[in-house]
């Protein structure tokens, strides 16, 4: 609409050009997302509302609590985009009601919305160590123990830890525990945990070109064997068993030389899930071979040999066409040799062995002396 201006002075009316003026429905804000964001500010957020309409370069802005004003991008009449300014020191101090600021829309840096739509700011979760597992194979499903602080702050909208890139939601205990699960990954490394409190700003890692034990997360890869031998032993245990393959000592610092702190862990169960003997930590170990030892257990047992970096997810070693690793037999006793004793030169000549538990422990006709 036409907007003039009439000068009058001793009867002479003068008439200015005119100036455009432009009449528009007042703004809303209904809503925002996401409502929450932490105190170092540049959050980006999507305005929903309606009657965005943009009356020029820097005209619209979002005013943070009466006070501050940003920039606005406006995408349509019910939506636009702007990001949350950073707190001060002392703003950053106050009480969490304290740190929920009124979000209002200006498009003529005169009047605003009157909505009272509030965001809410909180300090940024950090991560200081990584439990029960911080290492897990690359098909993921490992369950980790996360100790921190801000997980459960009062103004926090939607915590998220991401592995890497990958974004998990997780279990919250308390302000200072989270529980979490990591997701599937196509090749094994070390990723950085970074924990978000809107599920859009995440933490930066502790320092810069190396991982940080604190909150680093190692996947690894799947452990091939291709031997295990011996396949059967006695019942009395304590037999030598060498498992060859590839993957047993996979682990490396960010220089590249192997890690030795990280054991690998081997335990026998039965065919029923039943556990034979303890948890072996191996020491005997190198990338493709380690010893295991067989603990006790009756005869005609069919055990399986699993094996874990982390205790909690277990890789059966199972030779191909068979359901098991391991055959238990009563140990052969020797009563008696017939002949006794003989010629130190003779040749072909027999003796007769008698005793118990002669036989084969996989049936065969053939076996090992």
């Amino acid at each position: 609409m036409p907007v003039y201006v009439t000068y009058e002075e001793d009867g002479d009316k003068s008439k200015s050009t005119a100036l455009p003026f432009l009449y528009y429905e007042t703004p809303e804000v209904h809503s925002i997302e996401p409502p929450c964001g932490p105190t170092y500010g540049f959050t980006q957020i999507m305005v929903k509302g309606k009657n965005f309409v943009d009356m020029g370069l820097n005209k619209a802005k979002c005013i943070w609590n009466g006070k501050k004003q940003m920039n606005v991008t406006i995408i349509d009449e019910g939506t636009l985009y702007c990001s949350s300014p950073p707190m001060t020191r002392a703003e950053s101090l106050l009480t969490w009601e304290e740190m929920r600021h009124t979000v209002e829309i200006t498009l003529n840096g005169a009047e605003h919305t009157e909505n009272k739509v509030k965001f809410a700011y909180y300090p940024d979760p950090e991560i200081s160590a990584v439990h029960d597992s911080p290492r897990g194979p690359t098909e993921g499903g490992t369950q980790s123990t996360l100790l921190g602080r801000g997980f459960k702050h009062e103004n926090v909208c939607n915590l998220k830890i991401r592995y890497g890139a990958l974004e998990v939601t997780p279990d919250i205990t308390n302000s200072t525990l989270i529980k979490t699960v990591s997701p599937r990954v196509s090749v094994p490394d070390a990723v950085v945990l970074s924990p978000s409190g809107n599920g859009q700003n995440y933490g930066a890692d502790l320092t810069l070109h190396y991982r940080d034990i604190e909150n680093t997360f190692t996947y690894y890869q799947s452990m091939f064997v291709h031997d295990l031998h011996p396949q059967a032993g006695p019942t009395s245990g304590n037999t030598r068993v060498e498992v060859s393959g590839i993957g047993f000592k996979q682990f490396k610092y960010d220089n590249g030389t192997i890690r030795d702190d990280i054991p690998l862990y081997a335990k026998f169960e039965d065919l029923n899930g039943n556990k034979l003997g303890e948890v072996q930590k191996i020491k005997d170990i190198d990338n493709d071979s380690f010893v295991f030892w067989t603990p006790k257990a009756a005869a005609d047992t069919k055990a399986v040999l699993y094996v874990s970096f982390n205790q909690q997810q277990w890789q059966a070693i199972v030779p191909t066409e068979k359901n098991f690793s391991y055959l238990y037999y009563n140990a052969p006793i020797v009563e008696a040799i017939t002949p006794a004793f003989g010629p130190v030169k003779a040749k072909n000549r027999k003796s007769v062995i008698t005793g118990k538990n002669f036989e084969c422990p996989n049936g065969g006709i053939n076996c090992e002396c």
